[in-house]
């Protein structure tokens, strides 16, 4: 069976310039004619939003924690059949064998390229060092990080998988004189370096970069960066190294059975997206659209309303605190989510979605301005980052979408809190005793600052598409009750 090609990048720490090189190798590849598929390890939203949205490559999440090592596959299989890509390239998260728990290596990008069997380019960082590069490169190539216990057998891989570095923020002279030592040492390729460039102004923000639209010259920059990274990284000899790759390409997607049959109406689900909301799980949104959905997307920031047609509604993450105001003064747009909700519109709404729902929300100048009113609470900030990492949410009773019992993995990261986070469910850290209740639900809304991976929890996703079909003939049996010719009161 033939194979994806593909590799991962990894780095010893955060910062050592991972995704300026994946930027960088992602331009670079596109300039030669190829057809990259990008993805992430770990829960990040905003290095994919810049995959798709600035490079105009298909990009998805890899993530241990919420995907077994079967899904995971599937999901690289998914993005590449979708966008059409030649090969994956990913970007490992933290440092290499970083990963959940105190000192686990669980949903590492070292766990990540040994179950997709993929080769690793190590990127160091070598500014203000020379040998010690040397150094860092022989404690990975040697550190087993299951000691004292040997490696899983599925996990053993020559070199810890390692099969190129990649030098950065170096001038090309301190290349040169690196490259032979590290290939003579460690019978190992230096495939290129990347210069410092004080140029590039890459920002750092909440969950680390910046939003695309909100640097002025980004798309100039990354131009500017893939030209780089075309002259001074061996884009051959990566090709040649993503052609081992061990992932197997599968067969061709079969259609899913719980699709609606031809002629059968799909559902319409509103989809909130704008600079104020764009933080969505790929696979969830995927989810929705096999399950029967068809995805509409409005701008709670610029539209006047809700789409007429819909009949439920995803309120993502984002920075609302960012746009409050201009969110406050579209009344008529609040006015319409809560009535909808009021009325019984399914809503799966997730940090900074539920903000929006509470009463009132802080701007990032700690001035408070109504929001939807849905719900109650008011969301305040900054506090430093509250809850983050990964969680497991269980319900203490039974609810709409999720019932006693059950559990549902998902991740929080936000700066912003709220007086009202609700007490639906009890949220757990993984490797951990701490806990804490979280979760609201309303009429037919489950809401909360947690961001759920449906697939971990496919229930969640069938019981609101579920919801959503029972909406919808609520709808069409009130409009066929309506002969007076007045509005129907789902019209919002």
């Amino acid at each position: 069976m033939e194979n994806i090609p593909g590799m991962l990048i990894a780095a010893p720490t955060s910062g050592s310039g991972k995704t300026v090189a994946v930027c960088g190798l992602l331009g670079a590849f596109k300039g030669k004619g190829y057809r990259p598929a990008a993805f992430k390890c770990g829960p990040d939203y905003i290095d994919p939003l810049f995959h798709r949205e600035v490079l105009g490559v298909e990009s998805g999440n890899l993530d241990g924690f919420f995907q077994d090592r079967l899904s995971m596959e599937e999901n690289v299989k998914n993005v590449i059949r979708e966008g059409g890509g030649e090969f994956a390239l990913v970007e490992g998260v933290m440092g290499y064998f970083d990963g959940t728990g105190k000192g686990g290596w669980k949903a590492s990008s070292w766990e990540t390229a040994a179950w997709l069997d993929l080769p690793v380019v190590l990127v160091i960082d070598g500014r203000g060092s020379f040998l010690t590069a040397e150094a860092i490169l022989q404690g990975f190539m040697q550190f087993n990080p299951c000691w004292p216990k040997p490696l899983p057998d599925e996990l053993k891989r020559p070199g810890n998988g390692i099969q190129a570095v990649i030098l950065n923020r170096v001038s090309k002279s301190t290349f040169l004189r690196l490259k032979p030592l590290i290939e003579e040492r460690f019978n190992l390729p230096a495939a290129g370096y990347l210069p410092k460039m004080d140029w590039l102004s890459l920002e750092s923000r909440h969950l680390g970069l910046m939003l695309p639209g909100e640097i002025k010259t980004l798309k100039e920059q990354l131009a500017r960066l893939s030209e780089t990274a075309a002259e001074t990284i061996d884009l051959d000899l990566l090709l040649k190294i993503m052609g081992t790759s061990g992932l197997k390409r599968g067969k061709e997607k079969v259609e899913n059975p719980s699709l609606p049959s031809t002629g059968e109406k799909r559902l319409c689900i509103g989809v909130a997206w704008d600079q104020a909301f764009s933080f969505y799980y790929r696979e969830n949104l995927r989810m929705i659209e096999e399950l029967g959905g068809r995805l509409v997307w409005f701008s709670p920031l610029e539209d006047e309303r809700l789409p007429e047609e819909i009949d439920g509604l995803l309120l993502g993450g984002g920075y609302p605190e960012a746009y409050a105001e201009k969110l406050s003064k579209n009344r008529s747009m609040a006015w319409s989510v809560k009535e909808r909700a009021e009325k019984g519109m399914p809503v799966l709404a997730e940090c900074g979605g539920f903000l929006y729902l509470q009463q009132q929300l802080m701007d990032t100048g700690g001035k408070l301005y109504p929001m939807a009113g849905f719900l109650p609470g008011i969301g305040t900030g900054p506090h430093g980052l509250k809850r983050f990492g990964y969680i497991t949410l269980s319900p203490f009773e039974d609810g709409l979408y999720l019932k006693a019992g059950e559990q549902v993995r998902g991740h929080e990261f936000h700066y912003w809190d709220s007086d009202c986070c609700g007490e639906l469910m009890e949220a757990k850290k993984p490797e951990s005793s701490r806990s804490w209740p979280c979760m609201i639900a309303k009429k037919r809304v489950m809401a909360g600052f947690p961001h759920l991976y449906y697939p971990s929890c496919p229930q969640i996703p069938r019981r609101f598409i579920e919801q959503c079909r029972i909406y919808h003939q609520e709808k069409e049996k009130k409009d066929g009750s309506s002969h007076d010719g007045r509005k129907s009161d789902f019209t919002g």
